[in-house]
């Protein structure tokens, strides 16, 4: 049987991970290598949703372990950006004790890419079905609904940490399941996702979010260690969320 343009692309994804883990384990602590798992395998995080409910059951446990791996890179990646983020405040010989952290989380997520390579392959019978539309419709739905409640709820509060680290988790896997949506029947997402982001564009949305993430990231660090720096770093993050609140208007 002819394969569906869903499962074609939901393979490339797949793929498209493969890759990535190559790349990894070739070039461990590389930061574009360290990126491009992360954005390879969110992606492959939302598309596995719209998978027939049958084929996410007998595919649960290999999920699992992607993203535990996904978990263990991003601890990595977020010691990367607080390092970057140290040397811009011009912190003194702040990379020692973050270097010691980062390589033994490294050593973790390298061990378990070298084991997700190690595992069989998704099993991906009974792709074909006639519920895909529905499980479109579902998940860009209920997104964009979360998405236009959680923007009043940060543009009228900078303290709302968690629900900023939400929205731009939702924008992602909003913007990914748009690009599953059949040619010929994505309009109506894309209008959806349009209102709910106020026409706003969604990878520059996702990515000042990002932007303001890292600084709370970095904050958080600077706080756990009492460093006087978490003041300077405040000034920063304030600027960020002001220019996100100007970009939303």
């Amino acid at each position: 049987m002819a394969k569906s343009a869903f499962e074609k692309k939901f393979r490339h994804n797949l793929g498209r991970v493969d890759k990535r883990l190559d790349a990894y384990i070739e070039d461990a602590g590389d930061e574009k290598s360290i990126r491009g798992a992360r954005t390879a395998l969110r992606r492959l995080d939302a598309t596995f949703s719209l998978l027939p409910k049958k084929v996410r059951r007998q595919n649960r446990s290999k999920m699992e372990k992607y993203r535990k791996f996904f978990k263990a890179n991003s601890r990595v990646r977020d010691y990367d950006i607080i390092y970057s983020r140290l040397v811009a405040l011009g912190a003194q010989d702040a990379g020692k004790a973050l270097q010691k952290k980062r390589k033994a989380e490294l050593q973790r997520a390298l061990a378990l890419a070298r084991s997700l390579k190690k595992m069989a392959a998704m099993r991906l019978d009974g792709m074909q079905d006639d519920k895909l539309e529905a499980r479109i419709d579902k998940s860009t739905t209920k997104l964009a609904g979360r998405i236009k409640e959680l923007l009043p709820v940060v543009l009228s509060d900078d303290n709302k940490v968690k629900e900023l680290h939400r929205l731009r988790k939702d924008c992602k896997k909003l913007r990914y399941v748009l690009e599953m949506a059949p040619a010929g029947g994505n309009g109506k997402y894309v209008k959806m996702a349009a209102k709910a982001v106020r026409n706003k564009d969604l990878e520059e949305l996702q990515d000042r979010l990002g932007a303001i993430h890292d600084s709370d990231v970095t904050i958080a660090y600077l706080q756990s260690i009492k460093s006087q720096l978490v003041e300077k770093e405040a000034v920063n993050r304030k600027q960020l969320y002001l220019a996100f609140v100007r970009f939303m208007k």
